[in-house]
């Protein structure tokens, strides 16, 4: 009989029963040895067992192996996979699609675990549980071989795997399987294979004739004659040529073409369908040589777009324009290029005058291409046609420009008060408008005292020059504020406002009649308008007003506090000094009617 182990257990938590609480504090389980060793061990397993981590992939397609065979009507395509699942789980690991349907499966169960192919996501994929290997092997349909010879284009989609081949095999005699950008690692005895990318992707498939040999085809030099547009712009010293050259040949492989530009050449670019390369030849005296190389063999008739720029100095009286010619290919027996013809539009520079007898204005030009009318867009323009080895001098001659106002005085607004012992109070405030920093100087009559001077509403200094001239320094104006609905047609240029502030002695008034003679400032900028607003004392009343300001045809005259009021006003002054004389006569000795 086992002999039992009592373990005294001590609970010290307290339970709810209902509304009730119970103290177990002395209670006693007793449980017998086998289940407490159980217990013991199972800890003892869990402090010393270890997880082991999840991997971080759980499939994993191993190896896609693709086999496309020729040699019926209708060809045939196979697929053997070789997929993978990491953990015990049902996996979805995608094999293919695109155009190829699923004709028959082989799925090869291992160990007990099953598999099966399935649709998803526009993809067949195979569907596995668990752990371990999954070879697959399917037959696919793929077109006829008329349809493929007809130039049928398929889509497949390969899914990625670690390993991807395709095999080609039984291709018809003169024929060969074309993938875009994707060749044939091997090609031999009606055998292609194609080592497919580890992404996968869209291949495009289709069946071409194979061109025998072309390597052992001899190459032969090709006579081109050129028909070229070229655009010149004149841009910081240099004239930037853009041109599209038709190149054509009777004879030859079409493979190259010498190229001969202006010696000075220099930032060349060469862009054009079927290009191999082109390469940039030492300059020398005559021309510079760019050599250009294609891809394919027999093709007579090339496009070519080629950029380059020569320099030219503004300051020169003359400016050459040459256009590209093809160099007669170094075998004797060719024969030399034929004529060539070049349309020339250069874009007209504003101020510049080039003359030459070939050169012809846009409007007399017929045969002006529509993508250099694209380029011009409404530029001005001078075409010329040349035939190969033509020069164009062109005499180039800057034309003087007329010099205009940099800033003008849309409003100049006076205030003088004149008082009966001649001291006079006067306040100016100019409204310039310029766009660029101005140096404005003011010429004032015989002043006593500047009193204030403000630039935007900021107190400033102005500097004092000889003979009663003071000078601004004006920054460049900030931009206008946004026109108000009332403003919207009307056009309001940057300004800067100039106010100044200055008091000065005339000779007293006299008690009964006489007259008085009062100046104002003096400026070059050209005054668009003037208003000025005299006040004299209100013990006097004007009778007559003569200078080079008129009474304002708003009536002239009005009473205020500070004495009679005069409204004079000026319109379109320039390098004149506003005055006025004014006649007076005492109010209370007017005779009265």
């Amino acid at each position: 009989m086992k002999s039992l182990l009592i373990l005294s257990l001590s609970i010290g938590s307290t339970l709810s029963l209902a509304q009730a609480e119970t103290s177990i504090e002395n209670a006693e389980v007793t449980i017998p040895y086998s289940e407490l060793k159980a217990l013991l061990d199972t800890i003892h397993r869990a402090e010393t067992e270890t997880v082991e981590p999840e991997p971080p992939v759980t499939t994993a397609l191993e190896s896609a192996r693709y086999t496309l065979d020729f040699s019926g009507d209708q060809p045939e395509l196979t697929a053997a996979f070789e997929a993978r699942g990491f953990t015990d789980d049902w996996h979805v690991i995608p094999l293919f699609g695109g155009d190829p349907r699923l004709a028959s499966s082989n799925e090869n169960p291992t160990d007990g675990i099953k598999n099966s192919i399935v649709w998803r996501e526009n993809h067949f994929a195979l569907l596995a549980d668990g752990i371990g290997r999954f070879p697959i092997r399917l037959s696919l349909t793929t077109p006829s071989l008329v349809e493929w010879k007809r130039g049928k284009t398929v889509l497949f989609c390969a899914a990625p795997a670690t390993f991807g081949e395709l095999r080609v095999t039984g291709l018809p005699e003169g024929w060969q399987l074309h993938i875009e950008d994707l060749s044939a690692t091997i090609e031999e005895n009606g055998l292609q294979l194609f080592h497919l990318p580890g992404d996968g992707g869209e291949l495009q498939l289709s069946l071409e004739e194979r061109i025998e040999n072309p390597l052992d085809m001899p190459i032969t030099e090709s006579a081109w004659r050129l028909n070229s547009q070229i655009l010149v712009r004149y841009e910081d010293g240099r004239l930037v040529h853009s041109a599209h050259i038709q190149a054509q040949a009777d004879s030859g492989s079409g493979l190259s073409l010498a190229l001969a530009l202006p010696p000075s050449a220099y930032r060349v670019a060469v862009e054009g369908e079927d290009l191999k390369d082109w390469n940039l030849a030492s300059r020398d005296e005559d021309h510079r040589l760019v050599r250009i190389r294609w891809e394919t063999r027999d093709i007579l008739d090339r496009n070519l777009t080629i950029n380059w720029e020569v320099p030219q100095s503004p300051l020169s009286d003359s400016w050459r324009l040459t256009v590209p010619h093809a160099v007669a290919p170094p075998n004797e027996e060719a024969p030399p290029p034929s004529e060539s013809h070049s349309l020339i539009a250069l874009v007209a520079v504003d101020g510049l005058d080039l003359s030459h007898a070939s050169l012809r204005p846009i409007e007399e030009s017929l045969r002006l291409p529509d993508w250099l009318r694209d380029q011009l867009g409404s530029e001005a323009c001078l075409t010329a046609e040349l035939s190969i080895g033509e020069v164009l001098d062109l005499k180039a001659t800057w034309l003087p420009r007329l010099d205009t106002a940099q800033a003008t005085i849309s409003l100049a607004s006076f205030d003088t008060r004149l008082v009966a012992d001649g001291s006079t109070l006067v306040t100016a405030e100019y409204t310039i408008r310029h766009s660029a920093p101005l140096t404005w100087r003011l010429s004032l009559p015989a002043v006593d005292q500047i009193l204030s001077c403000e630039v935007d509403r900021r107190a400033t200094r102005p500097i004092q020059r000889p003979d009663s001239e003071i000078e601004f320094r004006l920054p460049a104006p900030q931009p206008p504020e946004p026109a108000t609905d009332a403003e919207a047609g009307e056009n309001h240029p940057p300004g800067t406002t100039v106010r100044l502030c200055y008091a000065l002695k005339t000779a007293s008034l006299d008690p009964v009649s006489g007259q008085v003679t009062l100046e104002l400032p003096q400026t070059d900028l050209f005054i668009q308008r003037l208003d000025w607003s005299l006040a004299i004392p209100s013990l006097y009343e004007p009778t007559a007003v003569e200078g080079n300001a008129q009474i304002s045809a708003d009536g002239g005259k009005s009473n205020s506090e500070s004495g009679n009021r005069i409204l004079l006003e000026k319109e379109l002054c320039r390098g004149e000094r506003p005055a006025v004389e004014i006649y007076y006569q005492r109010k209370d000795l007017i005779a009265q009617p």
